[in-house]
């Protein structure tokens, strides 16, 4: 039981990393017009991948200790999803987003329309590697809504089913 409590504490507490990861990766994408839709579309599948670590969270949090739903194969595959996206947002914010500061103060000799015009060009040269940590995020967050799904059904049939039995 104490497995389960700790995933979900761990699955809350990515999902709280990933809004903050999602909100500079925006900043970012205002700040640095050469982004495109780029790092829009990266923020928004954080922003999702975070959502469906708190609802997965959730869902894990309604289990029932005395008919249990959740298997601990399954909280084994749920935790080290969650490591895997703790993982990739670390990542993101280690590579790109420790730049936003930079952008905003326009530390330097240059100022800040200069720190924005310098990063443009960094951003080219990080690019290929936000491309993939974007697909590892795309593959976690499929992973993260079947077994969000999967468990949904599980918790309605098992609600569906001690319901007919209270009923006989």
């Amino acid at each position: 039981m104490a497995d389960v409590f700790s995933t979900i504490a761990a699955a809350i507490g990515v999902a709280d990393i990933g809004a903050r990861v999602s909100a500079k990766l925006y900043t970012f994408g205002v700040l640095v017009a050469s982004t495109d839709e780029t790092i829009s579309s990266i923020s928004k599948d954080v922003a999702l991948t975070s959502t469906v670590l708190k609802e997965l969270g959730q869902i894990l949090a309604k289990d029932r200790p005395e008919s249990p739903i959740v298997t601990k194969t399954a909280i084994m595959n749920i935790k080290e999803t969650v490591q895997e996206c703790d993982k990739a947002f670390e990542q993101i914010d280690s590579i790109l987003l420790k730049r936003v500061p930079k952008l905003r103060l326009g530390k330097g000799d240059y100022g800040p329309k200069a720190a924005v015009i310098l990063e443009r060009f960094g951003w080219q040269a990080v690019e290929p590697k936000v491309r993939l940590l974007r697909s590892n995020i795309d593959r976690l967050k499929s992973s993260l809504l079947l077994m969000l799904n999967v468990l949904m059904l599980a918790w309605f049939i098992s609600d569906r089913f001690d319901s007919s039995v209270s009923n006989m």
